[in-house]
């Protein structure tokens, strides 16, 4: 199977009959996307994606919105995106449960809630004490219900007049670099483990280049099960190849907020190369492709 996926890496993805349409990395407002999970879901229909999952930060709930309404319409894969830290650097782990969600991953996804509010609450404490008045409240309204993250504490921001936009927001003030944020207590290394205990997955979502290149044998080395395979990425030839010859799996997604118009949801690729993964699920039969 390594082989065949290599080979249409080098040649293409081939005939349309072979092609599936899906997107195993969207965002809902049970994070910090723009949309519902039932907005999300319609967006995808509408698409014509077959097969997607819904990894909000460190929660089910997106899921779990949609895990009944999705029947019929698209193959909904249960996921997570957890955050955590390794050596000074933010590492994100998209978590896939082929074998349902237990008790101990819903704690972990609890306690990781728990912890996620309280460094954000910080985060305020600090940038109140650089005379930036912006309270709780201020950013709770843009999470819609949901706990509050640092892209609602960039809109607050923004809204206020602190950053003139987003990128200007998180560069000045939400960078670990700026250390008004205390980081996660989470390492993936603690994270592949239970997840393997778990009989669950874990993918590297969106890799940089140099982090890749620093910590991908010491992860792999530790249970890591696969890579992310980006479509904002200009290298995801380099890491798909990195990760099929190093027998990992590899996974397709667009990493889908919903705030920017230029942003694509859904991955058009061979069903060769997401079939290790796929084959994990026990999945039912795939709605058809309008846009093949």
């Amino acid at each position: 199977m390594i082989i065949i996926n290599i080979w249409w890496l080098y040649f293409g993805d081939g005939d349309e009959l072979d092609v599936l349409n899906l997107d195993l990395h969207l965002h809902t407002t049970a994070s910090d996307g723009k949309y519902s999970s039932q907005e999300v879901l319609n967006k995808a229909v509408a698409a014509g994606l077959q097969i997607i999952s819904i990894t909000d930060h460190d929660t089910i709930k997106g899921y779990e919105e949609l895990k009944d309404v999705a029947v019929g319409k698209v193959i909904l894969i249960p996921g997570t995106e957890v955050t955590t830290y390794y050596e000074g650097l933010e590492i994100h782990i998209l978590a896939y449960f082929p074998n349902g969600i237990s008790n101990t991953i819903r704690s972990l996804l609890s306690n990781l809630q728990d912890e996620r509010v309280s460094r954000m609450k910080l985060c305020l404490f600090n940038l109140r004490k650089r005379g930036m008045r912006i309270g709780y409240q201020d950013v709770a309204q843009f999470a819609n219900g949901s706990s509050i993250s640092r892209s609602h504490i960039a809109r607050a921001l923004v809204a206020q007049g602190y950053a003139a936009n987003i990128y200007e927001a998180f560069t000045k003030f939400l960078s670990q670099d700026a250390g008004l944020i205390p980081p996660p207590s989470l390492s993936p290394l603690k994270l592949f483990d239970m997840l393997i205990k778990e009989r669950a997955l874990s993918i590297w979502a969106h890799p940089e280049l140099s982090d890749f290149d620093k910590h991908f044998a010491t992860f792999k080395e530790k249970g890591l099960s696969g890579v992310e395979i980006c479509s904002k990425n200009k290298l995801s030839l380099y890491f798909e190849k990195t990760a099929l010859s190093n027998r990992l799996l590899v996974t397709f997604g667009s990493d889908w907020h919903g705030f920017n118009d230029e942003e694509t949801m859904g991955v058009k690729i061979n069903k060769e190369r997401i079939k290790p993964f796929l084959d994990l699920f026990q999945l039912g039969s795939l709605p058809e492709n309008p846009t093949s």
